[in-house]
C-alpha cells in the first residue's frame, strides 16, 4: 500500500491542475512554484499546499508533518510524513522540487 501511495504522491503533485483532460480536479498548483526565488513567505505556500492538495486528493492518508528544506542551489527536499487512514502505519515520502532565482 505505502507504494502504491507514494505512486500517487507523485502523480499528484507533479501534475497541474486541469492538465488532464476531463479529469479537471486531479493535480496540484505546485508545478507553478518551479523556479521561483526561495524565500521564507515561498516555502511555507509550498509547504501549504502539499498539505491541502493531498489532503483533499489522497483520502488514504493524513498528513501529518510536511518538512522543506532548500539545498542552497536548485531542489527543495520536500519530506511528506504521513499516516494510512484507518491504520497505524507511518510512512514518509520524499518530493523534489526544482527552484531558481
Amino acid at each position: 500500500d505505502v507504494k502504491r501511495i507514494s505512486q500517487s504522491i507523485f502523480i499528484i503533485l507533479s501534475t497541474s491542475l486541469a492538465e488532464i483532460p476531463m479529469l479537471d480536479t486531479l493535480g496540484s498548483t505546485l508545478p507553478y512554484h518551479l523556479f521561483r526565488e526561495v524565500t521564507a513567505e515561498n516555502i511555507n505556500t509550498l509547504r501549504n499546499t502539499i498539505i491541502e492538495t493531498l489532503s483533499m486528493q489522497e483520502p488514504r492518508i493524513s498528513v501529518i508533518d510536511v518538512e522543506i528544506l532548500y539545498d542552497g542551489e536548485y531542489t527543495l527536499a520536500c519530506t511528506i510524513v504521513y499516516t494510512i487512514t484507518n491504520s497505524n502505519i507511518k510512512s514518509s515520502y520524499i518530493y523534489n522540487v526544482s527552484v531558481g532565482d
